[in-house]
């Protein structure tokens, strides 16, 4: 059986990875606890998402108004125009 990496996600944002070793071929056992906001710190995806307003759930008070602001915004973030929808006839 040829080993291979495992991998999860861990509480707090975290990725749990168990590396490919043979511990009883003499090999450590390695486990590798990494950040996924720090894996993801470069990314203009990450970016949105802090600034999202979010969780979007079913019950609460979610708002209409809520989900428009944040399509305005994330528009504004990644420099596209956005059509204004709230005169509709």
């Amino acid at each position: 059986m040829i080993p291979h990496m495992r991998a999860c996600f861990g509480p707090n944002g975290q990725i749990v990875k168990v590396m490919p070793n043979r511990p009883a071929e003499g090999q450590p056992a390695t486990v590798e606890i990494h950040s996924v906001r720090e894996m993801l710190a470069d990314n203009e995806e990450t970016e949105e998402l802090d600034q999202f307003p979010g969780p979007l759930v079913r019950w609460g008070d979610l708002k209409i108004n809520t989900v428009v602001l944040f399509i305005f915004a994330l528009s504004k973030l990644r420099g596209k125009p956005t059509r204004d929808h709230s005169a509709r006839s």
